[in-house]
Order: structure tokens, then C-alpha cells, then sequence
């Protein structure tokens, strides 16, 4: 160690200069409650402290861990003033390893290492991270999701970070409850870092998560445009109204996969969608109607006047339960043949037209 470097660690690194951080603490065991199947497990644990040269080779961020610092100047965080002054890392983070992989993936904790790194690179002062690691399978993954929801974290997670982990959240619940609804889930959500949101920004975020991938993807570059759950809020609304279906509805089954099947209801519409991002200041601006269109978009899927006719009713399996949906198609079973030859008169009529405007 440079004199440099023992002038600047001193009572500042919690583990001194007594070489702590080359020791690691007998095993133990964390008890996670798994949200998703209400059971709760017993993970192996040990506390390790990476010193903070070597937290760039031996730690990376867990899949689930929804922390993104990308564009972020750590500098202005206000954990960066905290550890350069008190140099005390009070809370241990949080990480895992899996079998053959000597990496450890942080769950909690990223924030804290990108704030280290940048303290040892450009002001001289060292800390080394304490990191509680669960040896965990590749089945029990799950857990980072879990405890991401339980944990307390200095730094706020950003619009786009929460909208992921419910994302995540969702994804995980309706796999291991698949004959839940989507209020069952919501009703679950809770936790220290998201809290509960209303319904209306639930599905928003669900919503906010999907779009941002598809949007990342794009040649244009509209992402700065659409930052909140507002901005959201404005596309479902103009999405809904060009009769484009976001099924997350409170009364209806989980939908498996909810991401690719929001990404498949999107996609048809998403090239629209970036444009009018483009040539619009912001999300609001971009997809407000006007009244006639918003007046179209709250009418009934049932519409019989002199000006328009029209029926407008799309039911899927995703949608319902198994219950609901036989007896859903019973009805169209029972009406099947009014309704073709509802169909096959009106298809008349249009040819009929077609053929005398020739």
C-alpha cells in the first residue's frame, strides 16, 4: 500500500488498515420471502469485503438489478458528498454467486461501487465494500427481484428503473400464479422501495417499461421525451383510442409473458408513435386529439347511426380466466350463425356499391 494511500484511508475505511478485507466471516444464512409463491427460503451467506481496486473485476451488476448509471455523473449524488467525507459504508450490500462463477452480482449496492470507484480514481480517498453473498442456483434468481422490492435504498430508483422492476414483478408473479388476475398481483405490490402505486399508474409503468425497450431499439431518438408515468399515461390514451387493446385490465388473468405480449400490441402502432415524438415538444403535445377524436375513442365498441355502424369487440383467452372465456365463446357459439349472416349481408351490400361505382 502507498503512503498515499494509508494517509487517506485511516478511520474513514470502517475496516482500517488491519487487512480485514482479506477475510471473510463463517457461513450463514438469510432468510428470503419468496413474494411470488409465499414461501420463504434459507440462502447460505458470508460477508466478503472487496477492497475497492478490485471492485471492478470481481463484482457485476445482477440480471433483475434495474439500476442504470449510464449518463449519471456520480459526482452530484448525494452519497458521493456523504462517503467522501464520513468514508464509512454503514450497510453491507448485497450480492450473490452461482455454482462454477466466482463473480459476485450485485442485487443491492451498484450505486455504492460506482460512487467507491470514483472516489479511489479522482480524490484519493479508499473504501472497500462489505457485500453480504447468498450462494444461490440458477432457480432461485427470483430472489433479486424479492429483495430489490424489500430493500431500503439511498438513491431513488428513476421512472424507467421502477417501471422495470414492476415489469419484473408482474412477470414473476403471473408465472408462479397463473390463474391469479392482474388485481390479485397489484394487490401484492407493496414494498419499501416502489410502494403501491394506484391502478392507473401500475399499469402505466407495465406499460412505460415494454415502450422503452422498443424505443432504445429505434433509429430516432425520442426517449428524452417520454420520462414519466404521465408521458406514458398520454400514449396508452391515444394507443386506446386507435382501438389498440392494452390488456392489463384489474378483473382479468395475469397474461403470461406480459412483455412480449404488450410489445406485439404496441408494435403496429410504434413507427407512428416515434414520429409523432419527433416532430412534438413532448408526449403530451405529441398525442392530445382533438374532441372529435376523443369523443370516437370513449364511444361505445357498439356504434348503430345514419353517419357510422359499427361493432368493435376483441376477447382472448389472455384476457380471462378459463371459466370466463367458455363461457364467452358459448355466446358466440350460440349466436355464430346470426352473426355471419349479419356479416355476409352487410359484405353484400359493399360489394354491390363497389360493383355500381365502377
Amino acid at each position: 500500500m502507498s503512503i498515499e494511500e494509508k494517509k487517506f484511508r485511516g478511520r474513514g475505511d470502517i475496516y482500517g488498515d488491519r487487512g480485514l478485507h482479506k477475510l471473510e466471516s463463517s457461513p450463514r444464512f438469510k432468510e428470503v420471502n419468496n413474494r411470488f409463491t409465499g414461501e420463504i427460503k434459507k440462502f447460505a451467506t458470508k460477508l466478503v469485503n472487496i477492497p475497492y481496486h478490485e471492485l471492478e473485476t470481481k463484482t457485476a451488476k445482477a440480471k433483475g438489478n434495474r439500476r442504470n448509471l449510464e449518463g449519471v455523473n456520480v459526482r452530484k449524488l448525494d452519497l458521493f458528498n456523504l462517503l467522501k467525507d464520513q468514508r464509512v459504508i454503514s450497510n453491507p450490500a448485497i450480492g450473490y454467486t452461482l455454482a462454477g462463477d466466482p463473480t459476485i452480482y450485485l442485487i443491492d449496492g451498484w450505486t455504492r461501487r460506482a460512487v467507491i470507484m470514483e472516489l479511489a480514481k479522482n480524490e484519493e480517498a479508499f473504501i472497500n465494500l462489505p457485500v453480504e453473498v447468498m450462494n444461490i442456483t440458477e432457480d432461485d434468481l427470483w430472489v433479486v427481484t424479492a429483495l430489490v422490492y424489500q430493500s431500503n435504498t439511498n438513491t431513488p430508483h428513476n421512472n424507467f428503473e421502477k417501471s422495470e422492476l414492476m415489469l419484473d414483478f408482474y412477470q414473476l408473479y403471473a408465472a408462479a400464479n397463473p390463474e391469479s388476475t392482474a388485481k390479485d398481483l397489484y394487490m401484492s405490490v407493496g414494498s419499501s422501495t416502489l410502494k403501491s402505486p394506484n391502478y392507473g399508474d401500475f399499469k402505466a409503468m407495465l406499460f412505460l417499461a415494454v415502450l422503452t425497450d422498443l424505443l432504445k431499439k429505434q433509429e430516432i431518438n425520442v426517449l428524452p421525451k417520454v420520462r414519466t408515468i404521465i408521458d406514458a399515461k398520454h400514449i396508452i390514451k391515444w394507443l386506446e383510442s386507435q382501438r389498440c387493446k392494452i390488456t392489463i385490465s384489474k378483473n382479468r388473468k395475469c397474461v403470461q409473458y406480459l412483455s412480449d405480449h404488450l410489445a406485439a400490441q404496441i408494435q403496429p402502432h410504434l413507427e407512428d408513435i416515434v414520429l409523432r415524438l419527433d416532430a412534438a415538444l413532448n408526449a403530451k403535445e405529441a398525442f392530445t386529439e382533438t374532441k372529435e377524436v376523443k369523443e370516437e375513442s370513449e364511444a361505445s365498441c357498439l356504434e348503430i347511426n345514419k353517419k357510422a355502424c359499427s361493432f368493435n369487440l376483441n376477447v382472448n383467452r389472455s384476457d380471462l380466466t378459463p371459466e370466463a372465456m367458455e363461457k364467452v365463446y358459448a355466446l358466440f357459439k350460440e349466436k355464430e350463425k346470426e352473426l355471419q349472416d349479419l356479416l355476409d349481408r352487410i359484405e353484400n351490400i359493399l360489394k354491390e356499391e363497389a360493383e355500381a361505382t365502377k
